[in-house]
């Protein structure tokens, strides 16, 4: 995964400042998903995330966030060992990327970016 280095400060504020777990910046690109930016996910949880986003019904899900322009939130379905109960997607502005952040417990919605 190549690193977008301008965005790894705003995903940990995100993190730090929602109580969230973890957060990526994810892009979708030529049909599959790329992890552009990560804060505290690893490897293994990198890839299980990948997994999860390429099923149809996830990936469909998180196209309509994109397209509609709107963040939504989702359980995590069950034998994901993922470390959180929920997600949420916010789409960028130019709504071809999408900022997650994780939550365990509370859902907070904040969205930290201006792009």
């Amino acid at each position: 995964m190549q690193t977008d280095t301008g965005i790894e400060t705003p995903l940990k504020e995100a993190v730090q400042l929602s109580a969230a777990v973890w957060a990526v910046l994810a892009e979708r690109v030529g049909g599959a998903w790329l992890l552009r930016a990560v804060y505290h996910l690893n490897k293994s949880a990198q890839n299980e995330l990948m997994s999860l986003m390429a099923r149809p019904s996830i990936d469909a899900w998180l196209c309509g966030a994109l397209s509609g322009g709107h963040s939504r939130s989702s359980a995590i379905p069950e034998g994901h060992n993922l470390v959180v109960e929920r997600f949420l997607p916010f789409p960028s502005r130019d709504r071809h990327r999408l900022f997650w952040s994780v939550l365990m417990n509370k859902l907070l919605t904040l969205n930290a970016f201006g792009n």
